[in-house]
């Protein structure tokens, strides 16, 4: 069994201090014996108990000197033991810490997972409650359309009957501003018409994209979700809520058809306003979209490029006017922009080649030039919504032998 260090501290003592003890009794008894000391019947010798006493003294100092050191020695050992059992509880304190910490480690680590195993359950719940609920709507659109087709007994499509109606209604000038409050005045009254036909199905249209704003998804799927819808849109569904958000009941879509891009496949040449201008042959009609396209791609790269440079910290001087230019890809013509402030840009077409634009977008010079400043209002002012009137804007147009020039001015910035 073990001993304890208070069992070997006494045990220590013992060993000491009963030998000691024997050995003096023993020495002491020696040295009366020798000195007859325990003959009673002599007189007692003074300097022999003195001896005696000093022998004493100094034996029992010694041992008690010696005792003093074992105990001191016993002390530090003693101490000694603590201090490393204390050690040992330390070092197993601090373990038993170490695990203890890697248990709350553990612990946290599992919360963070299962909270992010909740969080993408929550994420999948919700999408799946958004996507049950947008289907559904999405059928209600597409049950709708239904009814509105069979209005007409020969299938004929609704919406192409209605923007029939509506081009047979509006009186075509040269005038693009004049075209586009012609266009609208004659579908509010078309509208006001049937309204209980049509009313529904805008409403269904805005709630829809509406629900797909509201959510909490992320933009891009928001995004998703919007191109979704869009690509149920015929054109003329496209054309008719294009003239639809310019009326009082469009005024809360537009900005979320801006959002979204909604008429992004809308082509311009589609709108009532270009009926004047529309090619019967497909080909050209095709041609003349991609050249609308690309001038579209340049512009925009133009704004961007322009607004980059505004946003430095320096500006040079040398970088103004700033301006750009690109011949076609069919190298019928070199594009210019030049502009010192967004206030006030021009947009040249130089080197105009008669032959090809004749040949491939059956255009003249002066159709052409009618062509593209339709376009221009239609980038600048009626898809963006602006009010040409409250923004000033102004297009003024020259045509030079085989230059055609514009000027575009507005009081607040001539963007895209």
């Amino acid at each position: 069994m073990e001993t304890t260090p208070k069992q070997d501290k006494n045990k220590t003592l013992k060993i000491i201090i009963i030998p000691s003890i024997i050995a003096l009794i023993f020495a002491i008894s020696l040295f009366l014996w020798k000195r007859n000391f325990f003959d009673f019947d002599s007189t007692v010798d003074a300097g022999m108990l003195g001896t005696l006493g000093d022998f004493i003294g100094g034996v029992i100092g010694s041992i008690w000197a010696l005792v003093g050191v074992v105990l001191f020695y016993l002390a530090l050992k003693e101490q000694r033991r603590d201090i490393a059992t204390n050690q040992k509880a330390l070092a197993k304190q601090i373990e038993a810490l170490e695990i203890q910490t890697n248990e709350f480690k553990l612990q946290k680590d599992e919360l963070i997972e299962s909270r992010k195993v909740f969080i993408e359950q929550s994420k999948t719940l919700k999408k799946q409650q958004f996507e049950s609920t947008f289907f559904s709507m999405l059928k209600m659109y597409s049950d709708n359309i239904r009814i509105l087709n069979s209005r007409y007994s020969n299938g004929e499509d609704y919406f192409i009957e209605f923007i029939k109606k509506l081009s047979s209604k509006v009186k075509i000038s040269n005038e693009p501003l004049i075209n586009h409050k012609e266009t609208l005045k004659a579908y509010n009254e078309l509208f006001f018409n049937c309204k209980d036909d049509i009313s529904h199905y805008f409403r269904i249209v805005y709630r829809l994209v509406k629900f797909i704003d509201n959510s909490t998804m992320s933009e891009d799927d928001k995004k998703m979700y919007s191109k979704i819808l869009r690509s149920q849109f015929s054109e003329k569904e496209l054309l008719m809520l294009y003239y639809n958000s310019y009326t009082v009941f469009g005024t809360k879509f537009y900005p979320l058809i801006l959002k979204y891009n909604l008429l992004k496949h809308l082509p311009s040449d589609s709108k009532i306003e270009f009926k004047n201008l529309v090619c019967s042959k497909v080909k050209m009609d095709f041609n003349r979209l991609l050249f609308i396209q690309e001038l579209s791609n340049y512009l925009k790269s133009y704004f961007k490029e322009f607004k980059q440079l505004m946003k430095q910290e320096v500006i040079n001087e040398e970088d103004f006017p700033f301006e750009r230019s690109v011949k076609t890809e069919d190298s019928s013509m070199i594009i210019h922009v030049i502009a010192d402030e967004l206030t006030e840009i021009k947009i040249s077409f130089f080197n105009i080649k008669n032959d090809i634009i004749k040949d491939k977008y059956d255009l003249d010079l002066n159709k052409f030039q009618e062509y593209v400043l339709h376009h221009l209002y239609h980038k600048f002012v009626f898809t963006t919504y602006n009010d040409s009137e409250e923004l000033n804007f102004n297009i003024s147009e020259n045509l030079d032998s085989n230059n055609v020039k514009y000027l575009i001015t507005s009081n607040k910035g001539v963007s895209l």
